[in-house]
């Protein structure tokens, strides 16, 4: 079903941005402390700042993937455009944004896949749940790679929902989700189990098919 007939969904990712917001700002550097109360949130400000400031994309960094690196990079350049970006305390700002963003995007998703699999009225609860779950509004309030892999990890089950003997691109697209998953938190790769499980089981699908489409695959998640 087309999210468009239904508009009350984005109520949902309205009041998902709202009660992410609210503290945003919480335990940023300021006068008194030059790091985030959050530990992991300097490794990404700070190294956004420096490919900012120096122009070098290497991150130096590997405790996790480089691609929440280059995504907040490259998200946050419209504040670096009109000059926001300069400081650590505004590159943790525009850190925290971005996984607002990516978040609000994950309630959209679940909903789009629930719609696909159990109808309008789960997919509305599913989207609450979300919305207000204690665990994805907190972590969507920092800078780190959780709310990102979270987005990319849904992102991946909604391109597997949609895949099937009409639609064989999407196993490649949801394969390509879950290699930028990895990219981003290495052990998120355990998401390719769904599409993979789906194109084996697909009795619509040819043997030759699915060699072809596990090729594909693999190619499209390094």
């Amino acid at each position: 079903m087309a999210t468009q007939r239904f508009p009350w969904v984005w109520g949902w990712v309205v009041l998902a941005a709202v009660v992410r917001l609210i503290g945003i700002t919480w335990g940023l550097p300021d006068g008194t402390h030059f790091f985030s109360y959050h530990p992991d949130e300097f490794e990404t400000a700070g190294r956004v700042l420096h490919i900012y400031e120096t122009g070098d994309w290497d991150p130096e960094f590997f405790a996790y993937g480089s691609f929440y690196l280059y995504l907040t990079t490259i998200l946050a350049w419209p504040f670096r455009a009109i000059g926001w970006i300069g400081t650590v305390t505004e590159a943790h700002l525009a850190a925290r944004l971005v996984t607002v963003l990516l978040a609000c995007g994950t309630v959209l998703l679940t909903y789009r896949i629930t719609d696909r699999l159990r109808g309008r009225t789960a997919a509305g609860i599913a989207a609450a749940l979300v919305t207000l779950c204690p665990g994805h509004v907190l972590h969507s309030h920092f800078g780190t790679v959780d709310g990102t892999v979270t987005f990319l990890m849904t992102l991946c089950l909604f391109f597997a929902v949609r895949a099937g003997a009409a639609s064989p691109r999407a196993f490649v697209l949801a394969a390509a989700a879950a290699g930028l998953a990895t990219g981003t938190k290495y052990n998120a790769g355990i998401v390719v189990v769904a599409p993979l499980f789906l194109l084996l089981t697909d009795a619509g699908i040819r043997r030759a098919a699915r060699a072809r489409t596990v090729a594909w695959m693999a190619l499209a998640g390094v």
